[in-house]
């Protein structure tokens, strides 16, 4: 158990070694790909968070992103179910995808986590606020895509 202990932290150690010399993007651990794009999109009190009808569990997800990010806007950001918009946060499952692979995209005029499970979904805005944390909301046109290599239970 120590043993596992230590690879794991030594593998998490060098994820961030590695991260912060991939380039501007810092994420913890280490996506499977990060594309930078030009462009960014600013978050704002406007902004919504927008997640698929058809997956009314995404709702807590979105809840939960709203209150992390109260504090940088003095408000919660309006959760509702809807189709994707600009100016939002939309969140979506993709079957087709593993149930924890997501695809998180930052563009010009929204931002777009993709998961294969309201699990996917979850994992998509924990790399968002770490983006959201280092940008201060104003964030620069990016795709994050991972499948984790360990599931976690």
């Amino acid at each position: 158990m120590k043993i596992k202990a230590l690879v794991l932290c030594a593998v998490m150690i060098g994820s961030v070694a590695f991260a912060q010399a991939a380039g501007k993007v810092s994420i913890v651990p280490l996506p499977e790909s990060i594309i930078e794009g030009t462009g960014h999109f600013s978050l704002g009190g406007d902004t919504h968070i927008n997640y698929e009808t058809t997956y009314p569990e995404l709702e807590n997800a979105g809840d939960m992103l709203s209150e992390y990010m109260a504090p940088i806007f003095g408000k919660e950001l309006k959760v509702k179910a809807s189709a994707a918009k600009k100016n939002a946060v939309n969140l979506a499952v993709d079957k087709a995808m593993a149930e924890e692979e997501y695809l998180l995209s930052v563009q010009k005029d929204r931002i777009t986590i993709t998961g294969g499970s309201a699990k996917g979904v979850f994992y998509g805005i924990q790399t968002l606020r770490q983006l959201i944390t280092s940008s201060g909301g104003n964030n620069g046109s990016v795709a994050v895509y991972n499948i984790p290599v360990v599931s976690i239970k």
